[in-house]
């Protein structure tokens, strides 16, 4: 893979690879995970949604930026600048990608658990974009395996947006859906503690028959 932007069309990907390699300092500054990204509309949606189910649960919490809402594919870690072996990795990987786009649709909104001050609200949904989403984390899972990139956390997955934070939980109930048009993956680079998500790759999924 080229240094710079590559640009395919059809199948495969937009690259923006870093030339940072990560150092061993003890405060990471980076951290990377592929991701699915609403499209504008939807995300605004998805925000309007959020402040909604805050007022009307009466909840002082703060609806996640448009920027910065995203369904997370795989978790690859915290690092001090960017590691230039995973995304070469990651590009090698990904690149192609076999699963063909499709919808998914979340209607559900619920919390997961956190600490005291800090409950995840979370947008979810059912039925087969997401057997779609699982079929597509499992793929890629595979894929970067075979090519070396770590995959951490160990979780079951399970597709959600997060939509804010709140001291409270939040009865699972039925909401107006969000259609998300899974077309492409990002990897996502968030610059801890300031609240910026940059894109540095993408990656198409193959076009629908």
């Amino acid at each position: 893979m080229r240094a710079g932007r590559e640009e395919r069309s059809g199948v495969g990907m937009t690259a923006i690879p870093a030339s940072q390699e990560g150092a061993t300092a003890s405060t990471p500054t980076d951290r990377l995970f592929l991701a699915i990204l609403p499209g504008p509309g939807v995300a605004a949606d998805m925000q309007a949604l959020a402040v909604s189910l805050f007022e009307r649960h009466q909840v002082e919490a703060r609806a996640m930026e448009v920027a910065r809402l995203h369904m997370t594919l795989h978790f690859l870690g915290d690092f001090t600048g960017v590691p230039a072996g995973l995304l070469a990795g990651a590009g090698r990987a990904l690149d192609p990608i076999e699963t063909a786009c499709f919808d998914v649709v979340l209607d559900r909104a619920l919390s997961f658990d956190g600490d005291r001050r800090r409950r995840p609200w979370v947008l979810s949904g059912s039925g087969p974009g997401t057997v779609a989403l699982r079929a597509l984390h499992a793929e890629t899972g595979r894929k970067l395996a075979a090519e070396g990139v770590a995959v951490q956390g160990g979780q079951p997955f399970r597709p959600h947006v997060t939509l804010g934070y709140a001291r409270i939980g939040l009865p699972a109930s039925a909401v107006d859906p969000c259609v998300m048009h899974v077309h492409e993956i990002a990897l996502v680079r968030s610059h801890i503690g300031r609240a910026r998500h940059e894109v540095l790759m993408r990656w198409k999924l193959r076009p629908r028959s």
